[in-house]
């Protein structure tokens, strides 16, 4: 087991320009606040927005919020990822499927979480809905949720490892 200080965390949608970048920049604020040092990195399934900048809408959402995406460009997750990653924290149960049907092992599906899940969420709200086909009010919904969502998630790693 590794030690806590050392964890590597992904969170991961679909094209990495909207809902894991903003995941990721929520994930690091909070760790920050709690002086861990675990490093966050967020990836896509699809590559169909390679190397792509943030979402604008996603980058204003996070800026009215104090928090900053504009360095993200967008990654595909790699098969080398499962290796690299301690925790992989998926947005929905597409992009749930999607890496379990390419995980080779069952300890590289044992990393794979739906995000919500992992925080403890109840009853129908299981998935971070993407806010990509909507206006910035989505792209707020979702800021909200992930902040409601990720200290309980933090806590749960913790509690785990």
């Amino acid at each position: 087991m590794k030690k806590v200080a050392d964890l590597k965390i992904a969170v991961v949608c679909a094209g990495n320009i909207c809902r894991s970048p903003m995941a990721e920049a929520i994930l690091k604020d909070e760790i920050n606040k709690r002086g861990l040092t675990w490093e966050v990195a967020s990836r896509g399934t699809g590559s169909w927005h390679q190397g792509d900048g943030a979402d604008p809408r996603a980058i204003e959402t996070l800026k009215r919020h104090r928090l900053d995406a504009s360095y993200h460009r967008a990654q595909r997750f790699s098969d080398d990822d499962f290796s690299v990653f301690d925790w992989i924290l998926v947005m929905d149960k597409e992009n749930l499927e999607a890496l379990r049907s390419r995980a080779k092992n069952p300890d590289m599906v044992s990393k794979i979480h739906l995000y919500l899940e992992l925080a403890g969420s109840k009853g129908p709200l299981r998935e971070v809905p993407d806010p990509y086909f909507g206006g910035t009010d989505n792209f707020e919904a979702v800021f909200q949720l992930l902040r409601r969502y990720t200290p309980d998630l933090i806590d749960r790693i913790l509690a785990q490892e």
